[in-house]
């Protein structure tokens, strides 16, 4: 009875090892996925400050042509409604 209960307690200890490594593991994985998209975010918002700030240069300019002003917003991606296609596809992804 004692050899059946301890070769069952080392079945256990295995199942329980096994599944700790399994979940180290995983966790690694979602913490490297977790940490990849926090530098994606950053990045982005990096990016949409240096557009903010290019479109404030460009909007400080009392000199700027309409015709300028148009091509501007045109390669920025702003449609009728005044907001960026570009933002839009992101807040969609954020919400």
């Amino acid at each position: 009875m004692k050899s059946s209960l301890t070769e069952y307690k080392e079945m256990l200890d295995t199942i329980v090892s096994s599944d700790d490594a399994s979940i180290k593991e995983y966790y690694g994985v979602a913490n490297k996925e977790m940490d990849q998209a926090a530098d994606s975010r950053k990045q982005f918002y990096a990016f949409v400050k240096q557009v903010q700030a290019d479109c404030s240069k460009l909007l400080d300019n009392p000199n700027l042509p309409p015709e300028m002003m148009i091509e501007m917003s045109e390669i920025f991606g702003v449609d009728k409604s005044g907001i960026s296609r570009h933002l839009k596809k992101y807040l969609k992804q954020v919400n």
